[in-house]
Formats: structure tokens, sequence, C-alpha cells
């Protein structure tokens, strides 16, 4: 009776000794394994902005910290003369002397945006096709509503291909601050700055919005 029982404590030491190891290993394993696993990453820590005010553009970052995106005047460099375009370099390299706070140029590549120039183009070709449809006194006066209305036609589908087809280089300019009395007084002080040649504008919520979804997505159209 005695032998029995102790070859049964036995067998169930080996039993216990194998489950531990196989535990181990199975633990090990699954250690290797998870740290080839996708983990969720929060969305502060992909895009690390908290929220956009809408009513002010000002985005809050993950710290707390205050920014405003400012857009350059679109102007084309290459149609300048020498004298303008030393200007807009002065310019420059002035800002960046007398602005001591922290700050950043972006620069984008995006569709054009045509929407304002489609619009006024279908109103205007509406019109001259009513004037058209209507009884007018003179042959020549119906000719002239058909001239304005094949050019209202022709511009819209100008200003149709030039959004399909062109490309448009865009500046930003990035202003920080620590809180919302900091951040006016350094975008007053970057308009300033920058002047006539880089007449910067605020940005609406919208507007930011995309921006930070291109920055993010830079394969995406905006």
């Amino acid at each position: 009776m005695k032998v029995a029982t102790a070859e049964a404590k036995k067998v169930n030491r080996k039993r216990q000794i194998e489950s531990e190891k196989s535990n181990r290993k199975q633990s090990f394993i699954s250690t290797i394994f998870a740290s080839f696993k996708n983990t969720d990453a929060s969305i502060v820590d992909i895009a690390p902005y908290k929220r956009l005010e809408q009513k002010t553009g000002i985005l809050v970052d993950h710290r707390d910290n205050l920014q405003v995106y400012l857009k350059v005047k679109t102007t084309d460099l290459l149609s300048m003369n020498q004298d303008d375009l030393k200007r807009f370099m002065n310019q420059l390299t002035s800002l960046c002397r007398v602005y001591h706070e922290p700050f950043k140029i972006l620069s984008l590549t995006y569709s054009t945006e045509t929407t304002e120039q489609q619009v006024y183009w279908k109103r205007m070709a509406l019109r001259f096709q009513g004037r058209m449809s209507q009884e007018v006194s003179e042959k020549k006066e119906e000719h002239l509503w058909y001239q304005r209305y094949s050019l209202a036609i022709e511009n819209l589908n100008r200003v149709l291909w030039v959004e399909k087809n062109l490309k448009e280089l865009a500046f930003f300019i990035v202003v920080y601050g620590k809180n919302e009395t900091e951040l006016i007084k350094n975008v007053k002080d970057m308009k300033r700055y920058g002047g006539r040649q880089f007449n910067l504008q605020n940005m609406k919520a919208k507007e930011v919005e995309k921006l930070i979804f291109k920055l993010q997505n830079m394969n995406s159209e905006m």
C-alpha cells in the first residue's frame, strides 16, 4: 500500500513539473508573439491634437499649447521682375530676423480651387440662355446674347479644366503660443512682419481641418 502511494506521488509530481514547464514555454511564446501583434495607437499619438476651436480656428495640441495657421497670399513668383522678387526674399529674411518666437513654414501642393468661378460662370450662362429664349426685336441682338452665352460656357469649361488638371503650391505659416493672449500677440507680430508681400490671412476652422488631414494623409486629395 505504501509503495502504491509513493508511486502515485511521483506521478503527480512529474505531471506538475511538466505542467509548469509547459506553462513557462507557453508564456515565453506568447511574450514573443505579443511584440509582433498590431496594437491600436491613441489618436493623440497619431495626430497630436486635442481639439479645433470652430469659431477662431485655433488648434490645441496634446500639451495644451495653441497654434494658428496663417495662409500666405498666392503669388506667381515666376512672372515677377527681379526687383519684386528681391523684395519678397528680403521680407522673409527680415521676418526671420525680427520675429523671435517659434514658427513653422509649410508648403503643400493640392488641387486648384475654382468653386467661386464655376458658380459665377454657371449663373452667367443661365442668364444669357434665358435672354436667348425670350423674344428679341432684332436678329443682331439675338446673336449678341448667343455670343455671350458661348463665352460663359467656354470660361466655365476652362475653370473646370484648371481644377481637374492644375496643381497649386500654397504656403502656410504656423504661429504658436502657450495661451490665448500670447498667441494673439504672436499672430499680430507675424502679420505685421509679413507685410503686404505675404498678406497673411487667418484660416477658417474648416480650412485648418482639411490642412491637418492633408498633413496626416499626404497621398490623399484635399
